[in-house]
């Protein structure tokens, strides 16, 4: 079995974000500087529009609800944070704020298991598909606002 090497790009951090007042609680940074941004609960449509270039496996469009709001990784995982979690840098193209590549889906859970650990929790965790696609329609939508 190969496995896939690529750049970690975002942790969702599963805070209670339900009480969400203030713009400060808007954003979050933790202990190694890692900055996380509130994504507002909402529905969108996933999926590519049929005929127009998509791939055939996102079609048909279907409308997802993400009922709880979350907090997103504002940045892709840097070097110099992966190391500060995992104690070394498997990245080949170095630089301690590039974003750290050459990870696997289990690199990544074995970072994630030792961030939960250090910050004394579990709330991180990767994001879902529709998590990872709804700040995009979300940021289409403060774009484009008539």
């Amino acid at each position: 079995m190969r496995i896939r090497k690529a750049v970690l790009a975002a942790l969702c951090l599963c805070l209670g974000a339900a009480g969400v007042s203030s713009a400060a609680d808007k954003a979050y940074t933790n202990s190694i500087g890692m900055a996380f941004v509130l994504i507002p609960a909402g529905s969108f449509v996933m999926g590519a529009v049929p005929n127009f270039g998509g791939a055939s496996d996102e079609t048909p469009q279907f409308k997802v609800l993400i009922s709880q709001p979350f907090y997103l990784g504002k940045y892709e995982v840097t070097q110099a944070q992966w190391e500060a979690v995992m104690g070394s840098n498997p990245s080949r193209f170095k630089g301690r704020n590039n974003p750290v590549e050459q990870v696997s889906w289990f690199d990544a859970q074995v970072f994630i298991q030792r961030l939960n650990a250090k910050e004394g929790h579990s709330r991180y965790r990767l994001p879902t598909e529709a998590e990872w696609r709804r700040p995009c329609g979300y940021a289409q939508r403060l774009l484009f606002r008539e």
